[in-house]
């Protein structure tokens, strides 16, 4: 073999006359890949959301229509069911994003073992799960934006229509928010992926990232949200004319108060103290007194602190899906490697 031809076969493919070489993958190619495998499991969702969004917004023009017109509004009857059955969808859409659209995005490629092929080097592990994750994870996010969105126009609605019925923004309506609503869809899709890389099995890891999904957003609701700032307490004798739960009563977060003792300890107002009689406030306050029950107590968050708690919990739910996406990252990375 001569020496020319040996130095034209060991050349480089790409340095051959005439031999095309495969470019690498780019950002565009990764989107054109996404919206190719997860088309069907967006335009799903996005048809749901809609529906539930076109819904929100029709229940909002009805109750504008009501402050206008009174009630009740004519051609619109009563919609305050629909009010408050159609938001309660958005206590889930994070944990729906991490189960449907997070956990097999990752873990279906595991189970059918397309990952050997996926993950090459034209297109690194780093750039394939980056570009889907951002990818998905934008559209989630504005979807449940979206879905924030109409929610918080359709309850301030309502607040705004002078009758008994009313949403607590600090309770009920604490998640009627757009930057809220695209944080829980983060975190959810984080987890999904997060759960996937540690056990690679679609119906595992689906299973999975529903139950820690709901129970992540059980122990926030339910336990660590009152906890964000101290609470402010009213404390009083009961002969005192105190309002309690500051200036706007209907919207602050309630956490615990009645009848309690000089101590602060609140205790159950005794049988004897209820009864005809206790339509008299003198005899009733007696009653109470004679119980040891002296003064009402009441701890809260008043309305003013709804912005920040909300602000809070979006900064929490931002920091557990970037910490979540990392975990996945690396896991993935180190599977590839």
């Amino acid at each position: 073999m001569s020496a020319t031809t040996t130095g034209v076969t060991g050349a480089r493919a790409a340095d051959r006359p005439g031999v095309r070489t495969r470019a690498r993958v780019g950002w565009g190619d990764v989107a054109w890949l996404t919206w190719r495998q997860h088309r069907w499991t967006v335009l799903g969702t996005l048809a749901i959301a809609l529906v539930g969004v076109a819904g929100m917004l029709l229940v909002r023009t009805a109750f504008l229509d009501e402050a206008v017109n009174g009630y009740p509004a004519d051609g619109w009857g009563d919609y305050t069911g629909m009010a408050f059955t159609l938001p309660g969808g958005l206590m889930l859409y994070g944990t729906f994003i991490g189960a449907v659209w997070g956990a097999p995005m990752l873990a279906w490629e595991y189970d059918q073992r397309t990952h050997v092929v996926a993950w090459t080097q034209d297109l690194p592990v780093a750039r394939w799960l980056v570009g889907k994750a951002a990818l998905l994870g934008a559209v989630a996010a504005l979807i449940g934006a979206a879905l924030g969105g109409a929610a918080q126009l359709m309850a301030t609605a309502i607040n705004d229509v002078p009758r008994h019925v009313s949403v607590n923004m600090f309770e009920e309506g604490f998640e009627f928010h757009p930057a809220l609503q695209a944080a829980y869809a983060l975190f959810g899709f984080a987890l999904g992926l997060a759960i996937a890389a540690l056990v690679r099995r679609t119906v595992l890891a689906v299973g999975l990232t529903m139950v820690v999904g709901l129970l992540a957003k059980a122990v926030v609701e339910l336990w660590l949200r009152g906890r964000y700032q101290s609470p402010h307490t009213t404390f009083a004798p009961v002969e005192d004319d105190v309002r309690p739960l500051g200036l706007e009563a209907n919207q602050a977060l309630y956490l615990e108060g009645g009848h309690a003792t000089a101590d602060g300890v609140v205790g159950a107002v005794p049988p004897q103290c209820y009864g005809p009689a206790s339509a008299d406030r003198a005899w009733f306050q007696e009653c109470l007194a004679e119980s040891g029950l002296t003064h009402f107590l009441e701890q809260y968050h008043p309305a003013e602190r709804l912005g920040t708690f909300r602000l809070i919990e979006g900064v929490l739910f931002l920091v557990l899906a970037a910490a979540l996406f990392a975990l996945a990252l690396r896991r993935v990375k180190k599977a590839a490697a």
